[in-house]
């Protein structure tokens, strides 16, 4: 066989093995970088195998094609001193090395991203329920048990529990805490209230923000 069909064998050589190599990296980097896409940003381990995976494929295929054009490139025309190819193999390998060293503590040190602090805009809204009364028409010296609960804003909670109308010998009004936004409270109807007398019961709720207080209403009839 001829030296200049053997050249061109080895080009084809050559041509062919970079071309698949091209071929296999986009191959590749498309398929992660659409599982990647498809992914919630919650899955941080797979999202970083797949960023992994394709910058080694890549570095892969320089290397590969590198080495094939160590093996079947060109030779020096006076034969003398290293072919280009096997100088072009030698750099790249001293520089990819490094580079899939960076790759590796990238995937194996990174830690994944804390979830984000819910800011005051993000909280869930202020409000609180409407009140509830175990027994709506009590009889005087009876105990009625009233409860409504807080959602969202910033906990712990205060509250005011009023009556109205009041006197001497009236329902006196609570101001008290809940941390987990309960509100249970125990009240003895006096027994000096005239029957079919109305009492209207007053919850104000605020949150640690400070934001605006929060009033539920509800009336009761004392039956005698």
């Amino acid at each position: 066989m001829s030296e200049e069909k053997i050249i061109n064998n080895n080009n084809a050589i050559v041509w062919v093995i970079s071309i698949a190599a091209f071929a296999l990296c986009g191959f590749v980097v498309f398929e992660s970088l659409d599982a990647v896409s498809k992914l919630p940003p919650t899955e941080f381990e797979i999202r970083r195998l797949y960023f992994a995976s394709s910058i080694l494929t890549v570095l892969a295929s320089i290397w590969l094609i590198g080495l094939v054009a160590c093996v079947w490139g060109p030779q020096p025309a006076d034969g003398k001193g290293e072919a280009p190819g096997k100088q072009a193999f030698d750099t790249l390998t001293k520089t990819i090395t490094p580079l899939i060293t960076m790759v590796l503590v990238f995937y194996f040190t990174l830690s994944p991203p804390s979830p984000p602090k819910p800011s005051e805009e993000t909280q869930q809204a202020f409000q609180a329920n409407e009140i509830k009364i175990d027994n709506e028409t009590p009889n005087k010296g009876d105990t009625i048990l009233i409860s409504s609960s807080v959602l969202g804003g910033k906990a712990p909670y205060s509250y005011t529990l009023s009556f109205s109308p009041k006197d001497d010998v009236g329902l006196p009004t609570r101001g008290k805490k809940s941390e987990d936004g309960n509100i249970n409270e125990s009240v003895k109807i006096p027994p000096t209230y005239e029957p079919n007398k109305e009492i209207t019961v007053t919850l104000e709720v605020k949150d640690s923000s400070d934001k605006k207080p929060i009033k539920k209403v509800k009336t009761i009839k004392v039956k005698g």
